[in-house]
């Protein structure tokens, strides 16, 4: 009997010192493959706790890129059984205290700058990843945010199972997104709150939904905002597989023409008044519009236009083979009982025809919004 538990504790302390020759082995491992993995960035390993046999404790884990990224972490789980090792499967891995910081203002994020490869076809596949309360600081020269996410990913199906975030500032682009809440799963309605979303001089409020992730896709429909002094309501879907790609519909009853007049920078071109109704769909790929479609009505009693460009009138006038005087003279103050608009995109300009009926007779214009419709910070 004696000689059997003496052959226990040796097998104990034999394990015991074991595990502290391989942990140091292991954490120079994981520093290497980490550096590897993150295209050359320094990784460095505080400690290393844990069985070994089905999970794995770091803890005080720093990663730095091209001076530009940090990453904090306080505590990665790593957790698998010695049966998914041998298929090269890491069951699940969990981040607790990440604080994410990158400051490269002279530098664009979007589609230049890239931390990870593609992983070699001998790497471990993760079934799981949590990350619990990130938070991420970026500042580069088309990019800013100040966030704070939670996210459960399955990283071999390309999923993302759910997403919390809560966004004090993101400005991409000419996109500027102000105190945000966004909470989605899959197959579950969440909660979208955003207090106010700017492009260019285009301001959005009080954008409410119910979000849900169905695969890759992500939903909103519908939901609620105030916009161009009026209501608005819509949908919106966006793809998270290959480059992000959006579409967005809107429907108004009551915007306001002085508005949207004013919101498209056109104060020093034309003024105009009246109630617009109608639909407008926009889809975008990255930063960048690629289509822009709208059909609206102006109802009675209408409204009132002129038009003040006459740079604008004397090409219409020339175009037309009208005159100059007569022409200013009839867009000015001209009223309207109905008209429809159409809007669409050429390139990176917008395409606006009006077709308006009065008391002094029908007008036809077209005007094109030159500019306001293009990929910033490129």
């Amino acid at each position: 009997m004696k000689r059997l538990v003496v052959l226990i504790a040796i097998s104990v302390l034999c394990s015991y010192l074991l595990l502290l020759l391989a942990k140091p082995l292991l954490v120079a491992r994981l520093e290497k493959q980490l550096s590897a993995a993150l295209l050359d960035s320094n990784v460095s390993i505080g400690a290393c706790k844990g069985s070994l046999v089905n999970s794995l404790l770091l803890s005080d884990i720093k990663i730095t890129h091209r001076k530009a990224l940090t990453i904090n972490i306080k505590e990665a789980v790593i957790r698998y059984t010695p049966v998914s090792l041998i298929r090269r499967v890491i069951r699940s891995i969990s981040f607790e205290g990440v604080v994410l910081t990158m400051r490269m203002p002279e530098q664009a994020l979007i589609g230049s700058y890239g931390v990870a490869q593609a992983p070699a076809s001998k790497s471990f596949q993760v079934n799981s990843l949590e990350l619990n309360n990130i938070s991420i600081d970026v500042a580069s020269k088309d990019v800013s945010l100040e966030a704070t996410l939670s996210a459960r990913i399955r990283p071999s199906e390309g999923l993302l199972d759910s997403v919390t975030l809560s966004c004090n500032k993101l400005e991409m682009g000419a996109i500027k997104v102000h105190n945000a809440f966004f909470e989605a799963a899959q197959g579950k309605e969440g909660m979208l709150a955003i207090e106010e979303v700017v492009y260019d001089k285009i301001t959005i409020t009080s954008l409410a939904s119910k979000p849900m992730l169905q695969g890759p896709f992500l939903f909103c429909s519908p939901f609620s905002a105030r916009g161009f002094g009026g209501a608005l309501e819509g949908g919106f879907s966006f793809t998270m597989a290959g480059t992000p790609q959006y579409v967005l519909r809107l429907k108004t009853a009551d915007a306001n023409l002085k508005n949207i007049i004013h919101d498209f920078d056109l104060d020093e071109k034309a003024e105009m008044t009246g109630i617009l109704r109608g639909e407008l769909q926009c889809e975008a790929q990255g930063t960048g519009i690629t289509a822009l479609r709208g059909d609206f009505t102006m109802r009675k009693p209408g409204g009132m236009l002129t038009i003040k460009d006459t740079s604008f009138l004397e090409r219409m006038a020339q175009r037309n083979k009208q005159s100059l005087e007569i022409l200013v003279e009839s867009f000015k103050n001209y009223h309207y009982n109905i008209g429809e608009a159409h809007m669409g995109m050429r390139g990176e300009d917008i395409e606006l025809g009006l077709e308006l009926d009065g008391p002094q007779g029908k007008r036809a214009i077209s005007i094109v919004i030159h500019d306001l419709i293009k990929e910033r910070g490129t």
